[in-house]
C-alpha cells in the first residue's frame, strides 16, 4: 500500500556518480529516450516520498545541477498533484498534458 507517483527526469549528459546510478537503478528506472547527449528516464508507479534513501539521493543530485541541464516531473495519484522542476529543454518534447474525457452515455443526435 502506499501512495504511487509517476516521476521522469529528462538530463543533458549522462549521471557521473555511480552513486546516484545504483540509486535509478534500485527504483526502477528505465531509460526511454536518448538523443543528441540528453536521456530520459521514466518509472512508473514508483513510491517517490523524502526519507526513502535512493529518492533522497537523487533529489539531492538534481538539486546541485543547474535547472537548465535537467527537468523532473513526478505525477502523484491525486489530481493536481504535479511536481516539475527545472527547464531543460529537452529534444523528447517531454512533460505534462491535460485533456478533456468524456464517455456518451447515450447517442447524440446533431441538428
Amino acid at each position: 500500500m502506499g501512495y504511487y507517483s509517476d516521476v521522469g527526469i529528462a538530463l543533458r549528459g549522462t549521471i557521473n556518480n555511480e552513486a546516484v546510478a545504483n540509486a535509478f537503478d534500485a527504483l526502477g528506472f528505465e531509460l526511454k529516450g536518448w538523443c543528441e547527449g540528453s536521456f530520459l528516464y521514466i518509472r512508473n508507479g514508483v513510491k517517490w516520498y523524502d526519507g526513502i534513501d535512493e529518492v533522497d539521493m537523487i533529489s539531492s543530485w538534481l538539486n546541485g545541477l543547474d535547472q537548465s541541464d535537467y527537468r523532473f516531473i513526478r505525477i502523484g495519484e491525486e489530481y493536481g498533484d504535479i511536481e516539475d522542476v527545472g527547464f531543460f529543454d529537452s529534444p523528447f518534447m517531454f512533460g505534462v498534458t491535460l485533456e478533456l474525457h468524456y464517455e456518451p452515455l447515450c447517442d447524440v443526435q446533431i441538428r
